[in-house]
Protein backbone atom coordinates (compact mmCIF):
# COMPACT_ATOMS: atom_id res chain seq x y z
CA UNK A 1 0.00 0.00 0.00
CA UNK A 2 1.25 3.35 -0.65
CA UNK A 3 1.13 6.12 2.55
CA UNK A 4 3.44 7.63 5.23
CA UNK A 5 3.90 6.12 8.57
CA UNK A 6 5.88 7.80 11.50
CA UNK A 7 7.72 5.52 13.34
CA UNK A 8 11.21 5.26 15.03
CA UNK A 9 14.96 4.16 13.97
CA UNK A 10 18.14 3.96 14.82
CA UNK A 11 21.37 4.53 13.44
CA UNK A 12 25.09 4.30 14.28
CA UNK A 13 27.01 6.95 15.68
CA UNK A 14 28.65 7.65 12.31
CA UNK A 15 24.88 8.53 11.15
CA UNK A 16 25.43 6.80 7.72
CA UNK A 17 23.55 3.53 6.62
CA UNK A 18 24.85 -0.08 7.55
CA UNK A 19 24.88 -0.95 3.57
CA UNK A 20 26.54 0.28 0.69
CA UNK A 21 27.01 2.88 -0.28
CA UNK A 22 26.98 3.91 3.68
CA UNK A 23 25.03 6.98 2.93
CA UNK A 24 25.68 9.77 5.45
CA UNK A 25 21.89 10.50 6.76
CA UNK A 26 20.51 14.22 6.77
CA UNK A 27 17.32 15.11 8.78
CA UNK A 28 15.25 16.35 6.29
CA UNK A 29 16.46 14.61 3.31
CA UNK A 30 14.56 11.46 1.84
CA UNK A 31 16.23 8.25 1.22
CA UNK A 32 14.53 6.31 -1.76
CA UNK A 33 14.75 2.96 -3.83
CA UNK A 34 13.66 2.01 -6.47
CA UNK A 35 13.16 -2.01 -5.46
CA UNK A 36 10.38 -3.31 -4.44
CA UNK A 37 10.15 -3.42 -0.32
CA UNK A 38 11.30 -6.91 1.17
CA UNK A 39 10.72 -7.16 5.20
CA UNK A 40 14.79 -7.43 6.17
CA UNK A 41 16.21 -7.35 2.78
CA UNK A 42 15.12 -4.94 0.76
CA UNK A 43 14.06 -0.88 1.94
CA UNK A 44 14.27 1.30 4.80
CA UNK A 45 13.44 -0.49 7.72
CA UNK A 46 11.63 1.71 11.35
CA UNK A 47 9.47 0.16 13.91
CA UNK A 48 6.07 1.65 14.97
CA UNK A 49 6.85 1.36 19.01
CA UNK A 50 10.53 2.62 20.29
CA UNK A 51 11.13 -0.21 22.19
CA UNK A 52 11.03 -2.48 18.93
CA UNK A 53 13.09 -0.28 16.95
CA UNK A 54 15.96 -0.31 19.71
CA UNK A 55 15.91 -4.18 19.43
CA UNK A 56 17.34 -3.90 15.98
CA UNK A 57 19.87 -0.89 16.88
CA UNK A 58 22.81 -0.83 15.40
CA UNK A 59 24.05 2.48 17.62
CA UNK A 60 22.57 5.20 19.44
CA UNK A 61 21.63 7.64 17.11
CA UNK A 62 17.80 7.89 17.91
CA UNK A 63 15.48 8.90 14.37
CA UNK A 64 11.90 9.52 14.06
CA UNK A 65 11.15 9.05 10.47
CA UNK A 66 8.40 9.23 8.09
CA UNK A 67 8.20 5.71 5.85
CA UNK A 68 6.67 6.41 2.64
CA UNK A 69 6.41 5.10 -0.56
CA UNK A 70 5.12 1.40 -1.29
CA UNK A 71 5.09 0.07 2.64
CA UNK A 72 5.24 -3.54 4.26
CA UNK A 73 4.59 -3.93 7.31
CA UNK A 74 5.28 -6.90 10.39
CA UNK A 75 4.30 -7.23 14.02
CA UNK A 76 7.31 -5.17 15.32
CA UNK A 77 8.85 -3.49 11.82
CA UNK A 78 7.99 -2.43 8.65
CA UNK A 79 9.69 -1.37 5.46
CA UNK A 80 9.21 0.98 2.60
CA UNK A 81 10.74 2.80 -0.15
CA UNK A 82 11.02 6.39 1.03
CA UNK A 83 12.17 7.11 4.66
CA UNK A 84 12.81 10.42 5.57
CA UNK A 85 14.14 11.52 9.14
CA UNK A 86 12.45 14.11 11.04
CA UNK A 87 14.82 14.78 13.72
CA UNK A 88 17.40 12.81 15.32
CA UNK A 89 19.61 13.02 18.59
CA UNK A 90 22.85 10.81 20.44
CA UNK A 91 20.04 8.53 22.88
CA UNK A 92 23.14 7.13 24.75
CA UNK A 93 22.15 8.87 27.87
CA UNK A 94 18.97 8.34 27.90
CA UNK A 95 18.86 5.24 27.23
CA UNK A 96 21.81 4.18 29.58
CA UNK A 97 19.01 5.92 32.55
CA UNK A 98 16.41 3.62 30.87
CA UNK A 99 18.48 0.63 31.69
CA UNK A 100 18.92 1.66 35.00
CA UNK A 101 15.91 2.55 35.75
CA UNK A 102 14.67 -1.15 35.10
CA UNK A 103 17.43 -2.75 36.94
CA UNK A 104 17.03 -0.56 39.75
CA UNK A 105 13.30 -1.10 39.48
CA UNK A 106 14.08 -4.76 40.33
CA UNK A 107 16.78 -4.49 42.77
CA UNK A 108 14.77 -5.60 46.07
CA UNK A 109 13.86 -9.10 44.01
CA UNK A 110 17.63 -10.32 44.28
CA UNK A 111 21.00 -10.18 46.80
CA UNK A 112 22.46 -7.41 44.63
CA UNK A 113 26.03 -6.53 45.85
CA UNK A 114 26.55 -3.17 47.31
CA UNK A 115 29.26 -2.39 44.22
CA UNK A 116 26.23 -2.90 41.89
CA UNK A 117 23.90 -0.91 44.01
CA UNK A 118 26.15 1.84 43.55
CA UNK A 119 26.65 1.67 39.93
CA UNK A 120 23.06 1.71 38.85
CA UNK A 121 22.56 4.65 41.50
CA UNK A 122 24.91 7.07 40.23
CA UNK A 123 26.08 5.72 37.04
CA UNK A 124 29.76 6.20 38.12
CA UNK A 125 31.76 4.75 35.14
CA UNK A 126 34.60 4.21 37.74
CA UNK A 127 32.67 1.21 39.55
CA UNK A 128 31.18 -0.32 36.13
CA UNK A 129 34.01 -3.23 36.18
CA UNK A 130 33.67 -4.00 39.42
CA UNK A 131 29.92 -3.92 39.35
CA UNK A 132 30.04 -6.35 36.54
CA UNK A 133 31.90 -8.24 37.97
CA UNK A 134 30.09 -9.23 41.12
CA UNK A 135 26.73 -8.88 39.43
CA UNK A 136 28.26 -11.73 37.37
CA UNK A 137 29.30 -13.94 39.88
CA UNK A 138 26.56 -13.41 42.20
CA UNK A 139 23.80 -14.26 38.97
CA UNK A 140 26.21 -17.61 38.32
CA UNK A 141 26.42 -18.63 41.95
CA UNK A 142 24.26 -21.96 43.21
CA UNK A 143 22.29 -20.06 45.28
CA UNK A 144 21.18 -17.08 42.94
CA UNK A 145 20.20 -20.05 40.34
CA UNK A 146 18.19 -21.52 42.61
CA UNK A 147 16.60 -18.28 44.14
CA UNK A 148 15.53 -18.03 40.74
CA UNK A 149 14.46 -20.78 39.29
CA UNK A 150 12.38 -20.66 42.01
CA UNK A 151 11.12 -17.44 41.75
CA UNK A 152 10.54 -17.98 38.26
CA UNK A 153 8.71 -21.19 39.09
CA UNK A 154 6.39 -19.25 41.67
CA UNK A 155 5.71 -16.66 38.76
CA UNK A 156 4.55 -19.05 36.56
CA UNK A 157 2.25 -21.02 39.14
CA UNK A 158 0.67 -18.12 39.99
CA UNK A 159 -0.63 -16.96 37.01
CA UNK A 160 -1.76 -20.22 36.21
CA UNK A 161 -4.36 -19.82 39.34
CA UNK A 162 -5.28 -16.74 38.26
CA UNK A 163 -4.28 -15.48 41.97
CA UNK A 164 -2.79 -12.25 40.54
CA UNK A 165 -3.68 -10.12 37.47
CA UNK A 166 -2.51 -10.24 34.59
CA UNK A 167 -0.31 -7.04 34.65
CA UNK A 168 0.88 -7.63 38.03
CA UNK A 169 2.18 -11.20 36.75
CA UNK A 170 3.75 -9.38 33.95
CA UNK A 171 5.25 -6.92 36.07
CA UNK A 172 6.81 -9.95 38.58
CA UNK A 173 7.88 -11.82 35.38
CA UNK A 174 9.77 -8.88 34.06
CA UNK A 175 11.47 -8.31 37.57
CA UNK A 176 13.05 -11.40 38.02
CA UNK A 177 13.93 -12.09 34.11
CA UNK A 178 15.52 -8.15 34.41
CA UNK A 179 17.14 -8.89 37.61
CA UNK A 180 19.35 -11.82 35.50
CA UNK A 181 19.73 -9.60 32.54
CA UNK A 182 18.95 -6.04 32.72
CA UNK A 183 21.15 -5.37 35.34
CA UNK A 184 24.29 -7.03 34.03
CA UNK A 185 23.61 -5.67 30.49
CA UNK A 186 23.73 -2.33 32.05
CA UNK A 187 26.85 -2.72 33.66
CA UNK A 188 28.86 -4.28 30.74
CA UNK A 189 27.27 -3.27 27.50
CA UNK A 190 27.41 -0.12 25.28
CA UNK A 191 24.30 2.33 26.49
CA UNK A 192 22.13 1.37 24.06
CA UNK A 193 22.86 -2.11 23.71
CA UNK A 194 22.07 -2.51 27.67
CA UNK A 195 18.64 -1.10 26.98
CA UNK A 196 17.55 -3.24 24.86
CA UNK A 197 18.43 -6.52 27.12
CA UNK A 198 17.04 -4.73 30.03
CA UNK A 199 13.59 -4.09 27.55
CA UNK A 200 13.86 -7.90 26.35
CA UNK A 201 13.17 -8.74 29.41
CA UNK A 202 9.79 -7.34 29.62
CA UNK A 203 8.38 -10.34 27.83
CA UNK A 204 5.12 -10.52 28.37
CA UNK A 205 2.82 -8.16 26.14
CA UNK A 206 1.96 -5.97 29.91
CA UNK A 207 5.02 -5.52 30.88
CA UNK A 208 6.55 -4.59 27.25
CA UNK A 209 3.91 -2.41 26.43
CA UNK A 210 4.44 -0.27 29.86
CA UNK A 211 8.47 0.07 29.13
CA UNK A 212 7.77 0.88 25.83
CA UNK A 213 5.42 3.67 27.25
CA UNK A 214 8.60 4.59 29.41
CA UNK A 215 10.91 4.76 26.82
CA UNK A 216 9.18 6.78 24.53
CA UNK A 217 8.24 9.74 27.06
CA UNK A 218 11.68 9.91 27.78
CA UNK A 219 12.56 9.97 23.64
CA UNK A 220 10.11 12.83 23.43
CA UNK A 221 11.94 14.26 26.37
CA UNK A 222 15.00 13.92 24.95
CA UNK A 223 14.57 14.82 21.26
CA UNK A 224 11.10 16.39 20.27
CA UNK A 225 11.35 18.53 17.30
CA UNK A 226 11.74 21.48 19.62
CA UNK A 227 14.28 19.96 21.27
CA UNK A 228 16.12 17.88 18.77
CA UNK A 229 19.67 17.96 18.15
CA UNK A 230 19.77 17.42 14.52
CA UNK A 231 16.14 18.19 13.47
CA UNK A 232 15.12 19.27 9.98
CA UNK A 233 16.64 22.94 9.22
Amino acid sequence: MNTEIEAWHFLPSDRRLMYEPHTFVYPGVTLKTEQPPVLCECGFHASRRLIDALYYAPGPMLCRVKIGGKIIEDYDKLVGTERTVLWMANADEMLFQFAQFQALSIIDKWDAPEVVKQFLKTGNPLLRSAAWSAASSAIESTAWSAAWNAARSAARSAARITAWSAADSAAWSAAWSAAESAASSAIKSAAWSAAWNAARSAASSAAKNAANEQLERMAWMLCGPETAQFPIA
